[in-house]
């Protein structure tokens, strides 16, 4: 396992190397995800996050393909099979597996799979990778299995590497926390000098904590090691900590050789939507001008201010002293761009098809469908 310094110097060349994802992600947040617009901003919570919004057919189109996503996850979605295929017909055998993946299934729908998985596949469909955290729950007192937790991970709130496979093996994220949290999780044993003088004094103060599970021995029967650094301080929050599977899942909805992050439906609807909303911004500001139109005012012809609210009187020297501008505004000029870019929209997040399965009284096929029919 890298030392505390390797990690966080490695933290900081990736997430340099992810510099211009950022501002990708920032973009199509605003227009798709506005609750996850914070990827390069800073934000405080209940900032308002839509004022730069003028169209919703994006979002709709987003918020329903991860509904359709979420379904394909709701009944029993997957299936264990052995991979020495004459095993498989072996009565015995077939019992333990149908067991066996029935408690697996009842154990994701005990936890918070179905609202963890709901905002991983939101960032899948619109920055094109999705990242969920999986452990042991270790606020129950329970013996033995105690439960899983399931935790989606921002996107921009962490870093990744490939190995030789392509295969995602290493994670780094941060994670705001306060003193308490850390006190509470871990101990004040875990804290910096520092950090517990501060303790006293500021003990709701957020730091930055960095989450590391990296690949250690390989060899070994837990080859990953997960371990929990202080940015600031560069200090071991945690002792290494070893794991036998990888904690994390990283799924990227397409993928370009050569890269590491994916890309999705959001990469390719991001002109169409900004197309769109840019229409109805101009289309709004004609509409305001029609009901607000410019006025030509006779120089002297009129006394004050000129009033333009229903039932307003003015005074004037002249008969024809106000008269509202013309400027040829024509509203249809932006209705055929807009009806192009919301079927573009529409058909990348694949929303006409999903509307067909709707008025066809079916769900979209599971994960295990689609397989048995390849």
């Amino acid at each position: 396992m890298p030392g505390t310094n390797d990690i966080v110097q490695r933290y900081g060349e990736l997430k340099a190397q992810r510099h211009n994802w950022d501002q990708n992600w920032q973009k199509i947040a605003e227009l798709l995800v506005p609750h996850m617009a914070k990827i390069n901003t800073k934000r405080a919570d209940g900032d308002k996050l839509t004022q730069e919004l003028f169209d919703a057919t994006g979002i709709d189109a987003l918020n329903k393909l991860v509904n359709a996503l979420v379904s394909t996850v709701s009944g029993m979605w997957f299936s264990l099979r052995m991979r020495q295929e004459d095993l498989n017909f072996a009565s015995g055998v077939s019992l333990w597996l149908d067991q066996s993946s029935r408690q697996m299934f009842n154990a994701l729908n005990v936890s918070n799979f179905r609202s963890a998985i709901h905002e991983t596949f939101f960032s899948l469909a619109a920055f094109g990778t999705g990242c969920l955290f999986l452990e042991e729950r270790k606020d129950s007192h329970a013996r033995g299995f105690r439960g899983l937790r399931f935790q989606s991970v921002p996107i921009g709130t962490y870093v990744i590497c490939e190995n030789g496979m392509g295969i995602v093996d290493t994670v780094i994220r941060e994670i705001p926390m306060t003193i308490v949290e850390i006190v509470k999780r871990w101990g004040p044993e875990s804290l910096h000098p520092d950090r517990l003088r501060q303790f006293e004094s500021q003990p709701y103060h957020k730091i930055p904590i960095l989450h590391s599970v990296q690949p250690a021995n390989m060899w070994e029967r837990k080859p990953w090691e997960s371990k929990y650094i202080d940015l600031e301080k560069r200090w071991d929050v945690t002792k290494p900590k070893s794991f036998k599977d990888f904690p994390f899942f990283v799924a990227r909805w397409d993928k370009t050789s050569g890269e590491t992050w994916g890309r999705g439906p959001g990469h390719t609807a991001i002109p169409e939507v900004a197309t769109l909303n840019r229409a109805r911004q101009l289309k709004l500001e004609q509409w305001a001008l029609s009901v607000y139109p410019v006025l030509n005012v006779l120089e002297t012809g009129v006394v004050n201010v000129p009033k333009i609210v229903p039932g307003g009187l003015n005074v004037v020297r002249q008969l024809d002293a106000i008269r509202p501008l013309d400027i040829g505004q024509r509203f249809d000029h932006t209705a055929i761009p807009e009806n192009e870019s919301k079927l573009q929209i529409r058909q990348i997040f694949l929303t006409e098809q999903l509307l067909q399965f709707q008025a066809q009284g079916k769900t979209p096929p599971t994960a295990t469908e689609i397989l048995r029919r390849l």
